[in-house]
């Protein structure tokens, strides 16, 4: 059982190679759990609306989300560069 004084923090923090969350980058979830029950979500490190992605699963377990506030990572882009080398066979 939760203490009557203070919220339980939960977190999970994990590397992902999925390119739509950010290459390599540190995701990490944020769960505090009041003492009513109320559990309130933070998601750092995931850029772009992919942070929907991550935690849709978990938001349909823990139940309805009553509010949605967006930090600025929401509004970042992820950006990828290729570069293409051509070999000439000469050297």
């Amino acid at each position: 059982m939760l203490g009557n004084s203070h919220s339980t923090r939960l977190y999970n923090d994990w590397t992902s190679n999925d390119s739509s969350s950010g290459s390599g980058s540190m995701e990490r979830l944020e769960f505090t759990i009041s003492p009513s029950g109320l559990v309130t979500e933070k998601v750092t490190g995931v850029t772009g609306p992919s942070c929907k992605i991550v935690t849709e699963e978990i938001n349909k377990m823990l139940g309805e989300v009553l509010e949605v506030e967006e930090t600025s990572e929401m509004y970042e882009e992820t950006v990828t560069e290729t570069n293409v080398v051509e070999d000439k066979g000469t050297w």
